[in-house]
């Protein structure tokens, strides 16, 4: 028995050594072969488009005399969920902003069918404040919904409620 189970160990290790042997001889890293190149392109490139359902690109600078109205454009919606979690439905989002100071406003998301608006809900940001302080850069807001049916099919957008979206004074 005793040889038995020496011979079965011996050769599980004979195995193992053999698989790491020829597993460490395998080099996964792309080479460069210089006597190989692709043929040049006569036509230019395009940059693909960004769809304008997913993001909308902010404005590098503003302009100099803004239009109150004109502020949202310096917004991008990102990184979007709408869920439904015990019986609620939340919404979950980044917005970054491409202004240099800080945006100041109070904001709904709203959900629409071809009849109109069939729900809506506050945003926050992580405190739960309904004034967002949006600077340039990235803040996460998140609002509860308040429906009894699915939205996650709907059309979706974004009202500045009350005042426009402003530059913090």
């Amino acid at each position: 028995m005793s040889a038995r189970r020496t011979a079965f160990f011996a050769g599980a290790l004979a195995i193992v050594l053999c698989c790491a042997f020829f597993g460490g001889c395998v080099d996964t890293r792309p080479i460069l072969l210089p006597d190989v190149t692709l043929p040049a392109s006569a036509e230019p490139t395009e940059e693909p488009a960004a769809s304008p359902a997913q993001e909308t690109a902010a404005p590098e600078e503003p302009p100099a005399s803004a239009d109150p109205m004109d502020y949202g454009e310096y917004l991008l919606y990102q990184d979007i969920a709408v869920y439904e979690q015990e019986g609620y439905t939340l919404f979950d989002a980044t917005i970054v902003s491409g202004y240099p100071g800080a945006l100041v406003c109070v904001m709904d998301v709203c959900f629409s069918d071809k009849q109109g608006e069939v729900a809506r809900g506050r945003l926050t940001d992580g405190s739960g404040q309904e004034v967002l302080y949006l600077y340039e850069g990235e803040t996460r807001v998140y609002a509860q919904i308040e429906t009894d049916m699915s939205v996650t099919i709907l059309d979706m957008s974004f009202e500045p409620i009350g005042e426009p979206i402003m530059p913090l004074a």
